[in-house]
């Protein structure tokens, strides 16, 4: 983005008052909604989609409650349509007992002494009344002298009692006669299946008395629970609802696949309703079976809507289909409206101050924005000019920066170089001081250069390279070095002095231990980007040392000012100073590696322009 269209916002924005500065940072062409087209085309689109949602709650909030009690009362008249079927089987099974008790042949049979000839008899007779349909899987008369007569799975007379069946409790009470229980799986009859529910059986006992009301024994009914799965299955779950068939006490008949459904529960917590009530996670129904049963339903209360929802939908579909139509009219007649607005902000983005060209001439009848068209492309001239100064001020500024580090440099070497010569003088080596004062010579001259604010690497360790041979004759021998740079790094430009202050920063600090010392120099070329690393191996870094050196590099990324450098303290701080000058994202760590010493990296991209 130009700066003249910068200088355009900033002089048409108000600043915030808080602050001081502006409110927004956008540009023409890059916030989008704030464009006079976008401004338009959202006004309309707003105001037709708030009138559309208006307009479709109202019409859902009419519908919802007739939905709803449809739904419930649909659900209603299911749940009545299946308890009738379910009686109807029960009825059944009543009605069978009904014609064995009230059959005189039967009676006549059943008073008679009870001979194995008697019994036989009775039995073939009891197969005679229920051959002619079989409403019923399995019938057993208990005769009062222990005698079983059994017709339907299993046939024929055995011997036993009616005392071990789960029904003779109940029919002990003399004020009862007849009992219906789920009697769950009978061993004796669930062989003759291997369907879950034709394994269980729903049975209905009753008391056994003549014409005169002589107690003549027990009829028991059984029936299959498949049979009631079946009519249970017939009414299936079109609002996804859960539906239980429970005895009283709480144990699930159907559906046999899911025994922790937690109707019962939940239905007896409520006090077993009989019209729809809000259980919490939705409504629920119980439904008396006879008197033995329950058939309890729950319903979502989403699903209650579903039924409508189709019809909903297809209204929202046509509704919103015309509010579409209507919003991609009101777009073209806003673009038609702005369309020399934005043909002028386009023009305004790809303004080129460094290769300014006049404006293209705006095809528009409107003299405001003719007006406003001449104004700018007068104004693209001035602001050129103005850029092309600032740009020239900012370099001169960083050149001032650079040379006030320079003129820091100069009197540092000088110091410790002196002090390098004042030490060998009192040792009498004069020899040494000789091939000294040639290689300073060299080192002072490459210092004093201001030609350029980067070098090539190989030019930087030649001339670290003469600096380590006055530390060389200096140390006598104690002081051994590397350089490991690889052959296509020479080449890479890096700022200037940036190896040789970190090489006499470390030489400086790995003197404080007894000698030998030594000083590694390596080069690594990471694609776009270079590395250095100098390595002593000294102390290494004190803790508090470390944290305020990396104090002061924060402090000035954070401010960008240059800190008063004291001609001891200024190694490491000078070439994070130059870096900061010349890069706007560099590499420069400190740290203490494992094995001891202390190791300043520094790197940049090779390619980067100077800031």
């Amino acid at each position: 983005m130009s700066a003249f269209m910068y200088f355009f916002y900033m002089a048409g924005r108000k600043p915030d008052p808080g602050t001081g500065k502006d409110k927004e940072d956008g540009r023409c062409g890059m916030k989008k909604r704030k464009t006079v087209r976008r401004v338009l085309f959202g006004t309309y689109t707003v105001i037709l989609v708030l009138s559309f949602f208006a307009l479709a709650a109202v019409l859902t909030v009419l519908q919802l409650s007739e939905i709803r009690s449809r739904t419930l009362t649909r659900l209603e008249q299911e749940s009545r349509a299946t308890v009738l079927s379910l009686n109807r089987e029960i009825d059944r099974m009543r009605t069978m007992a009904m014609n064995i008790s009230y059959s005189t042949r039967m009676q006549d049979r059943l008073l008679m002494p009870n001979t194995s000839g008697e019994a036989e008899k009775l039995s073939a007779l009891l197969s005679l009344i229920v051959l002619p349909n079989r409403p019923t899987d399995q019938i057993n008369i208990y005769t009062k002298d222990g005698m079983r007569i059994s017709s339907g799975l299993v046939n024929g007379v055995s011997s036993g009692g009616p005392e071990d069946q789960p029904w003779y409790a109940d029919l002990a009470d003399p004020e009862r006669t007849q009992t219906l229980r789920f009697t769950g799986v009978d061993e004796s009859l669930a062989k003759f299946s291997t369907d879950p529910y034709g394994r269980k059986f729903l049975t209905l006992a009753m008391t056994n008395y003549d014409n005169f009301g002589t107690f003549c024994g027990y009829i028991e009914i059984c029936q299959r629970v498949s049979r009631f799965a079946q009519v249970l299955s017939a009414f299936g779950p079109e609002y996804g609802e859960q539906t239980a068939f429970l005895d009283r006490e709480g144990r699930l008949i159907w559906p046999a696949d899911d025994p922790e459904n937690g109707l019962f529960e939940e239905a007896r917590r409520m006090g077993f309703p009989e019209e729809w009530t809000d259980s919490g996670g939705g409504l629920l129904r119980c439904a008396p079976v006879s008197d033995a049963f329950l058939l309890v339903t729950r319903v979502r209360a989403e699903n209650l809507l579903r039924p409508g929802l189709e019809q909903i939908l297809m209204m929202i579909g046509v509704t919103l289909g015309i509010l579409i139509l209507v919003i991609v009219i009101s777009n073209l007649a806003s673009r038609r409206i702005t369309a020399p607005i934005a043909e002028m902000c386009g023009q305004m983005t790809q303004i080129d101050i460094e290769h300014p060209a006049p404006l293209k001439e705006l095809k528009t009848d409107l003299l405001e924005m003719q007006t406003l068209h001449e104004t700018f492309d007068r104004m693209q001239g001035t602001l050129s000019r103005h850029v092309a100064r600032l740009l020239e001020l900012q370099n001169q500024e960083m050149q001032s920066r650079m040379l006030a580090l320079q003129a820091q440099m100069n009197p540092h070497f000088l110091y410790n170089s002196l002090q390098a010569l004042q030490a060998m003088a009192e040792e009498g080596m004069n020899a040494e001081i000789g091939e000294m004062c040639q290689a300073m010579a060299g080192i002072l001259r490459y210092i004093s250069s201001d030609s350029a604010q980067k070098v090539p690497l190989a030019a930087e360790i030649r001339h670290t390279r003469e600096y380590l041979r006055c530390m060389e004759i200096r140390c006598q021998g104690d002081l051994t070095w590397s350089a490991d740079i690889p052959e296509e790094m020479e080449s890479v430009p890096v700022p200037k002095l940036c190896v040789q202050l970190l090489v006499e920063n470390a030489i400086k600090f790995s003197t404080t231990l007894r000698p030998p010392w030594r000083v590694e120099i390596r080069g690594v070329l990471r694609q776009d980007a270079y590395e250095l690393s100098i390595r002593d191996h000294g102390p290494g870094f004190e803790k508090e040392t470390l944290a305020a050196l990396e104090e002061q590099m924060r402090e000035i990324r954070r401010t960008g000012t240059l800190p008063s450098l004291k001609i001891n303290g200024m190694g490491i701080l000078h070439v994070f100073i130059r870096f900061r000058l010349l890069y706007d994202d560099f590499l420069f760590r400190l740290e203490n590696p494992p094995d001891g010493g202390a190791c300043v990296t520094i790197g940049a991209k090779i390619h980067e322009q100077s800031v």
